[in-house]
């Protein structure tokens, strides 16, 4: 069910234009026309939480291969910057709903796209032929704005998000001014054991199920919101495990482009092997500003309560490219 759901939002929203006069740094190569289903478009933008007043709101497309990847842009009346979002494994440009609303709101253009095989994009579902798919997706966003979004530019990515932003950073021209790591994944948790596993999985079945009941979040609705998103993945191609340790093995002697890099983190994420990756990321740039959130999970941006506000507080000091002094 989840293809044709995708495609028909797809060939709505890649016919989408908000009657807006469009701004001089829109993106080349977004394929736009007039709202075929204005009503279908309005029930993505208010389902996903992404209709946000006060703002230009613009969907398209930029090319990759034979991939046609779904993009978005907000812009502000005036803006300080770009903020490029980069989301994580199973999720899609939805799951960005609320911080989108709060970047704008403190003045930052932001840019979103899908990664190959999720939320409108083309591709195998949750699937790619190699990691580096998903950084050549975000590098085509980057050209159709190059000279054109607002300068400074801020990458923020989430968990596999974080990953496409560190294999970007391995290739030449690195644009961010500012690097922002949410809970990054390099070794998923339980690295050895479904490493060991693996060929002999690999034999029996091609995809391995997700469990229904999450918990990477404390926050009841968020999770809540995402169980019911109909754009949200369910299942993990053995093939794609494959791929993300193919990417660890020949990043081993990977150096990171110079930025100013932030890391989050919550101690309580049963997602990534985080002491394993902070090590990695660390031996790898000239400089981290890491940031430990006791008590939060894998999704701890979106985390309710005091602990997410704290969290939300540092990713906005993070993109403006410093932190706030950690608090008592």
């Amino acid at each position: 069910m989840r293809r044709p759901l995708r495609d028909g939002l797809f060939l709505i929203l890649a016919a989408a234009v908000v009657a807006f006069s469009v701004p001089s740094w829109f993106p080349r190569g977004y394929r736009t026309g007039q709202a075929s289903d204005p009503v279908e478009l309005r029930s993505y933008l208010a389902n996903e939480d992404l209709a946000i007043a006060d703002s230009i709101h613009r969907f398209g497309t930029v090319r990759v291969g034979a991939l046609e990847i779904a993009c978005q842009a907000w812009i502000p009346t005036r803006a300080r910057g770009t903020v490029f979002l980069v989301h994580g494994y199973y999720n899609h440009t939805g799951i960005w709903g609320p911080h989108i609303r709060r970047f704008l709101s403190e003045g930052w253009a932001v840019a979103s796209l899908d990664l190959p095989g999720h939320g409108l994009s083309d591709g195998r579902p949750f699937d790619v032929d190699s990691i580096g798919e998903y950084s050549d997706a975000l590098m085509a966003l980057e050209d159709s704005l190059r000279g054109r979004a607002p300068q400074p530019w801020t990458v923020v990515g989430h968990s596999m998000g974080g990953l496409v932003v560190l294999d970007r950073a391995r290739r030449p021209d690195y644009p961010y001014r500012n690097s922002v790591l949410l809970a990054p994944m390099v070794h998923f948790a339980g690295w050895t054991w479904i490493g060991t596993v693996l060929p002999a999985v690999s034999l029996f079945k091609d995809q391995m199920a997700r469990g229904r009941a999450l918990n990477s979040s404390s926050d009841s609705a968020f999770l809540h919101r995402v169980e019911r998103d109909p754009l949200e993945g369910w299942r993990t191609p053995v093939h794609w495990l494959r791929e993300v340790r193919i990417w660890n093995a020949e990043s081993r002697a990977a150096k990171l482009a110079p930025s100013r890099w932030f890391y989050l983190q919550g101690d309580q994420d049963g997602t990534v092997d985080w002491r394993y990756d902070i090590d990695w990321v660390a031996a790898r740039t000239d400089g981290i500003h890491v940031r430990m959130f006791k008590g939060a999970r894998h999704h701890l941006q979106d985390e309710g309560g005091a602990l997410g506000d704290l969290v939300r507080e540092t990713v906005d000091s993070a993109i403006g490219g410093s932190l706030p002094s950690a608090r008592k």
